[in-house]
């Protein structure tokens, strides 16, 4: 495993961070509850950390045996192919994203501990479709040949770095709450308006050096 690789994983789980989805619900939980919000927000970063962690171990372990059972075809060779649409699939796909949001990130009718959890399966099931940096990064672990402790570390700490922001958010909410009562109004309609032009180029971005590492 070398530093290359890691870095290039990095990167992508960066991009991975930017989810409009858990810093909207993050923000709009922040806002309406006075109380509990700590530990219902943390159930819910965790259940969608926890199901893209599933996700990611069920494509490694599955791609790991279809490429066994094809074990005429050169693995390299597959997944560099895999990997490189993938980053082409961004760059293209960057030309698409709407500059303006047709609707608001999705948030919960209530805060019940329930409904938290619910809502974390649920944001997990729509956005896995589109998260194209995690399959990058799953491509390109099995690309290296890493052996299972080694690509469920990676897996693990991908996972964290993508609810890292609003776990920071919570984190400085739950200590200086009065005053970052206006900026997170402010940030909620950062929110909202940002899902548009950042992550296109942040798509491009990640596109741009996927397709320059595999070619």
């Amino acid at each position: 495993m070398n530093i290359e690789l890691l870095v290039l994983i990095g990167v992508l789980a960066l991009a991975d961070t930017l989810s409009p989805t858990t810093l909207g619900v993050t923000v709009y939980v922040l806002i309406r509850e006075e109380e509990h919000f700590t530990s219902r927000l943390l159930v819910y970063l965790l259940v969608v950390a926890t199901f893209y962690f599933t996700v990611g171990i069920m494509l490694m372990l599955g791609i790991d045996s279809i490429m066994r059972t094809f074990s005429g075809v050169k693995e390299n060779t597959f997944l560099n192919q895999f990997i490189l649409i993938i980053g082409i699939g961004l760059l293209i796909g960057s030309f698409f994203i709407p500059t303006k949001p047709r609707q608001k990130p999705q948030t919960p009718k209530n805060t019940k501990m329930i409904t938290m959890v619910g809502l974390g399966l649920t944001t997990g099931l729509i956005e896995v479709g589109t998260a194209l940096p995690y399959f990058a990064a799953i491509g390109m672990m099995l690309s290296a040949e890493l052996t299972i402790e080694k690509w469920m570390t990676i897996l693990l700490i991908y996972n964290f770095i993508m609810i890292l922001p609003p776990l920071i958010i919570v984190i400085l909410y739950s200590i200086f709450k009065k005053r970052l009562n206006k900026l997170l109004g402010k940030l909620s309609l950062i929110v909202e308006k940002w899902s548009g032009t950042t992550v296109s180029w942040l798509m491009f971005i990640v596109g741009l050096i996927i397709i320059i590492n595999v070619v």
